[in-house]
């Protein structure tokens, strides 16, 4: 009996490794008014080899483009360097995707020419058929703390 507990554990903990956060939100408004929010949003998560990916898309309200994004919830860092040609500069971004049973959770750190110049965590969660996305981030100069809601 044990092995069989021990068994199912294994086979199901990576299904429920991250929560269902796939839907259609018609609108996410800011609760301290830090961005103009989004519309039409649409969420769909697949499980491929035991790693959660969500993909994101929804149209800005500040431009009203529709804009696409993927987050691949394995846990693993990823850093990505860009060169301005012109001034030589060097933005360094590195981030870490991952979840808990209740939120998928965003943490992004971003340097300049090797100085930090800020860092933002973001944290998705669902409450009932509502999309809950609170956010911090910090420039350097100023902590924003905000909190989206989806429905």
């Amino acid at each position: 009996m044990r092995i069989l507990a021990i068994t199912l554990f294994l086979i199901s903990a990576p299904v429920f490794a991250c929560p269902n956060l796939a839907g259609n939100y018609a609108t996410c408004r800011s609760v301290n008014g830090y961005s103009a929010g989004q519309t039409d949003m649409v969420v769909t998560q697949k499980i491929q080899n035991k790693i959660t990916t969500f993909e994101v898309s929804a149209i800005n309200n500040e431009t009203n483009e529709r804009e696409y994004e993927t987050y691949k919830a394995d846990g693993r860092r990823y850093s990505q360097v860009i060169t301005d040609e012109d001034s030589g500069m060097t933005l360094e971004t590195s981030s870490i995707i991952s979840c808990t049973n209740k939120s998928l959770n965003i943490k992004m750190e971003m340097k300049l020419d090797g100085y930090s110049a800020g860092y933002q965590t973001i944290t998705v969660s669902k409450v009932g058929t509502q999309l809950i996305v609170d956010s911090k981030s910090y420039d350097g100069d100023e902590t924003i703390v905000d909190k989206e809601i989806c429905e």
